[in-house]
Formats: structure tokens, C-alpha cells, sequence
């Protein structure tokens, strides 16, 4: 028994499959590409560059500047342990988080965590109720 190979190449799953030609009695191969499937819902950097490319009538590259830049401006703002406030959107905070024992789930093993900071996000209430809307006129859409 021949089992398909499979090759990913350019967002296509390639099949290479035998397949037994009775009238020659040989087995040859074939080829079946096939979209590759979605792994998930995520939305990449990618995905939203394209989004706001196409709602503002800017360029990929414009684009992608602007969202690099503001990636990057709240990363080193953050890094300067500064609180970013942006209205009806929410608050990027940086957390100080204290030493502390923990245990690993794999071994049981006990683990020493060093204290740390941790980068911090809190929805504004505007935000989380436009979110909740929009989601559940989705649902109701689709009901």
C-alpha cells in the first residue's frame, strides 16, 4: 500500500499520490493541490495592514510603516515603564510582578520565578460595549 506524500508550497498542500492504472497495470503518480486550510481565527499583522490598506485608500507599504510605528512606540514607551492612554480604545501598562515559587505542571518539579514586569492591557468600557454589540448583532444575524 502507497501512502500520499504531502508538501506545503506557497499556501497549497500538495499531494503527490500513487495510483494503480488497472488497463496498464502500472502505478503512477499524480498531483492534487489544495488550499491549506485556515489554522485560526487570529488576525495576523499581515491580515490588518491589508484591512486598513483597503478602508483608507493608502498603500500596503504606508500601511505597514504606520502599524510598525505604533507597535513600536508602544513598545518603547512601555520599556520606559509609561502608561499609554488612548480614549475609547484602552490603556497599555507595564506590571511589576513579584518573585515567586512555582511548580512545573510537567515534572512537579518546584521553579524559582525571578520577579519581572509584564506588559498590561485594559479595554476601555466604550470599547468592550461596541465589541459586545457588534458580536452579538453577528449572532443574531446568523440565528
Amino acid at each position: 500500500m502507497f501512502l500520499p506524500i504531502i508538501l506545503r508550497r506557497n499556501g497549497f498542500r500538495v499531494y503527490f499520490c500513487p495510483l494503480f492504472e488497472p488497463h496498464t497495470g502500472k502505478t503512477v503518480q499524480y498531483i492534487v493541490m489544495a488550499p491549506r486550510e485556515k489554522k485560526s481565527d487570529n488576525v495576523t499583522k499581515a491580515e490588518l495592514v491589508d484591512r486598513i490598506s483597503e478602508e483608507t485608500g493608502l498603500t500596503k507599504l504606508e500601511v505597514k510603516t504606520v502599524v510598525e510605528g505604533f507597535i513600536n512606540g508602544i513598545l518603547s514607551s512601555m520599556s520606559e515603564r509609561r502608561r499609554i492612554e488612548i480614549r475609547g480604545f484602552g490603556v497599555f501598562s507595564v506590571k511589576s510582578r513579584k518573585p515567586r515559587m512555582a511548580r512545573n505542571p510537567r515534572t512537579g518539579d518546584s521553579v524559582e520565578l525571578k520577579a519581572r514586569y509584564a506588559p498590561v492591557f485594559k479595554a476601555s468600557n466604550d470599547f468592550i460595549a461596541e465589541v459586545d454589540a457588534k458580536i452579538k448583532s453577528r449572532t443574531e444575524k446568523n440565528s
